[in-house]
């Protein structure tokens, strides 16, 4: 029972949220906004979105590469394809986890599952690094507190995890440390890897915020990016909680907020709406086919 609340929670949190975030919206306004987009700019940012795909891909592969699993480049962005659609459905970032599964056959579940969990604390570790540049870049204070905040808090659960598997009694935190750290032992004897992950990471989140500054653009805002800098990287963090299906109704509330007096609720909500579209409802969908042929072909 408690299982079936866990993954009916996130759906009903999306929907009461995207309720009280639309029922007052001017649509004709944002409609408006949506058809005066310039189209060739929204098209370079869909390109640039896409690119997220093949980066993610290389930095699976280099991860992989830490437990001396060595898979080809062609095969891991199709299981990234088949796991797509999963990753953005799956409630609590469960969907994730489909990429352990589809490498099973290659690597061990608990050793793919430590990779996972690398993963998100590197993108973690990035975004608050993004944070305190752009907040530095634009004069924000608060938001370069946040992005030292995060950073010293993830530093801190590196230097005190181990004690922390000492005196947790929850089996499952203990599973997710152990399979973490099993992980963490074997990469910090490989400083070459731990710089692409980086890299690649970076890579990752500054293909969306380049995406947020050209999608603005595209909408007749000319947003500094010094400012998509101090902003994004909290969204984008706010968004990784899962509370909501692909962050939906969390980005839109999100940058409403943030975004506020920088343009019009009606050009910032265009901007936030179009990427959910793209990110969370044509891309799964355009993978979806891939993920049915796979489910069809393991039957």
């Amino acid at each position: 029972m408690i299982k079936k609340i866990k993954y009916i929670i996130p759906p009903s949190i999306t929907l009461i949220i995207l309720y009280l975030l639309l029922h007052n919206v001017d649509f004709i306004a944002i409609g408006k906004v949506l058809t005066s987009g310039q189209p060739y700019l929204i098209l370079l940012s869909l390109i640039i979105i896409l690119s997220a795909i093949p980066i993610s891909t290389l930095r699976w592969k280099k991860s992989l590469q830490i437990i001396d699993v060595n898979i080809s480049f062609s095969d891991l962005l199709n299981f990234y394809i088949v796991s797509f659609p999963l990753i953005k459905i799956i409630p609590f970032n469960g969907g994730d986890l489909a990429r352990s599964y589809l490498t099973k056959n290659h690597a061990s579940i608990s050793k793919t599952i430590g990779l996972v969990l690398l993963e998100n604390l590197l993108d973690i570790c990035i975004l608050s690094m993004f944070a305190f540049i752009g907040g530095a870049l634009a004069g924000n204070t608060l938001v370069c507190l946040w992005g030292f905040t995060f950073l010293l808090a993830i530093i801190s659960f590196i230097v005190w995890g181990h004690l922390i598997k000492k005196i947790t009694k929850n089996e499952k935190i203990l599973d997710k440390l152990n399979n973490f750290f099993l992980i963490y032992d074997r990469l910090k004897y490989q400083p070459q890897k731990i710089l692409a992950l980086i890299t690649y990471t970076a890579l990752l989140w500054l293909s969306v915020i380049i995406y947020f500054k050209i999608s603005f653009l595209s909408f007749g805002v000319n947003m500094a990016l010094a400012k998509i800098f101090s902003i994004q990287p909290i969204v984008n963090f706010i968004c990784l909680l899962p509370i909501t299906i692909a962050g939906i109704g969390t980005r839109e509330s999100a940058m409403l907020f943030f975004y506020n007096g920088l343009a019009e609720n009606s050009q910032i909500l265009s901007v936030a709406l179009l990427y959910s579209f793209i990110v969370s409802i044509v891309i799964p969908l355009a993978c979806l086919p891939f993920t049915r042929k796979y489910l069809k072909l393991k039957k």
